[in-house]
Order: C-alpha cells, then sequence, then structure tokens
C-alpha cells in the first residue's frame, strides 16, 4: 500500500475524533491533520485504490470513531485511529455517487442502489426509486431529509427524500439555472434578505 506525492487532494471532510481531525485526499494521496490544519501527515497505512475519481465520485465521510473513503473504482477504506492507519475493502460494484453519514450508517450511492455499511467494513446494498437515479452529490439534514443533484443531459436535477430509498424529483420551478452544482452540505446560517426564516 502507498500513495502518490505531490498530486491534487480533492476532497476535504473534519471528524470529531479525538479533538477533530482533517482528512484531505484524491488522485491518489492522502493526508491528515490533528492539530487543527497547522500540520498534515502522510498516513503509515493506506491504499490509493479508494482515491480513484474522488473529484466527482465517491467521497470521504466519519461517523461512529471511523472515516471512511470511498472512491469511484467500487474500493472502500476506514480508519479508526484518526486517519494513520487504513484497511480497503471492496463493494461490489462502481460508486458513482457521494458517501455519507446518516448518523447510524455509512451510504455509498450509485445507479440505482446504494452500499450501507455501519463500519465501513460490511456492505449490504438496496435499490432506490426510481431505479435510475444517482445523487450524486449529496448531504442529510439534522431531521433525516435527504438532498441531492442528479446530473442528465447537462443539467442538474434536484431530488429528495424522507429515507435516501425513494427519492422524489423536485420541478424546474423550485430551483434557479446557473453552472454546475459540485457540493452539497447541510448547515444553519443567519437569514438575510436573500434567505428569510422560514415561517
Amino acid at each position: 500500500m502507498g500513495q502518490g506525492s505531490g498530486s491534487i487532494l480533492r476532497k476535504i471532510i473534519f471528524g470529531a475524533h479525538e479533538g477533530g481531525r482533517f482528512i484531505a485526499a484524491g488522485d491518489g494521496r492522502m493526508m491528515y491533520s490533528n492539530d487543527v490544519a497547522k500540520t498534515w501527515k502522510a498516513p503509515k497505512q493506506f491504499s490509493s485504490e479508494c482515491t480513484y475519481m474522488l473529484g466527482s465520485e465517491g467521497g470521504i465521510a466519519y461517523g461512529n470513531g471511523t472515516f471512511v473513503m470511498v472512491g469511484g473504482n467500487g474500493y472502500a477504506c476506514h480508519s479508526t485511529d484518526g486517519g494513520d492507519r487504513w484497511t480497503r475493502e471492496k463493494i461490489p460494484a462502481a460508486i458513482r455517487g457521494d458517501l455519507i453519514w446518516t448518523g447510524s450508517e455509512f451510504r455509498a450511492y450509485t445507479n440505482g442502489r446504494f452500499f450501507r455499511s455501519s463500519d465501513g467494513k460490511t456492505w449490504t446494498s438496496q435499490a432506490t426509486t426510481p431505479n435510475n437515479i444517482l445523487p450524486g452529490f449529496m448531504a442529510i439534514s439534522d431531521a433525516g431529509t435527504f438532498v441531492g443533484i442528479h446530473r442528465e443531459n447537462q443539467t442538474d436535477h434536484f431530488y429528495r427524500s424522507e429515507d435516501g430509498v425513494a427519492w422524489t424529483r423536485l420541478p424546474a420551478t423550485a430551483h434557479g439555472t446557473g453552472p454546475r452544482i459540485w457540493r452539497v452540505v447541510f448547515g444553519y446560517a443567519e437569514p438575510s434578505a436573500s434567505c428569510k426564516r422560514a415561517e
């Protein structure tokens, strides 16, 4: 197991592991920081296969004391020591969508299906409805609502779901148009003239 040097780190996350860790990875390379991003270290054990196409497919997530990274080729790596040592597993499909932590399990999405795991080691699959949905970039709210972006014919389509299984496509009137969306996150911000507080 090894990694390249000098390649682009395309995704970065923060996990509340032993006071907090940043994990950044992409293009065969992975680094971590345990001092609020002041210094960065390369892991002692890591498989570059888990970073395949990481800029647009798969992702990194943290939950239940474990960091998990899934590449577009269906390899999943997990670390329980904050990113220093990773173990590789194989998911039986290429991953085309995002990886998220739901609060109880990791989910890695592909065309019409997702793979779930509570520990990043053992994965099982479940079909989505409709069976052609691919929530490429997605997020989940603290209330459990899933939001995903499905790219089709060079256009971003917005989907939402209450369980991450059955998805509803929003009408075009529910969102504007513009450049391609590459990330979706959940969070709270102070209301403004453009983003007002819901009544």
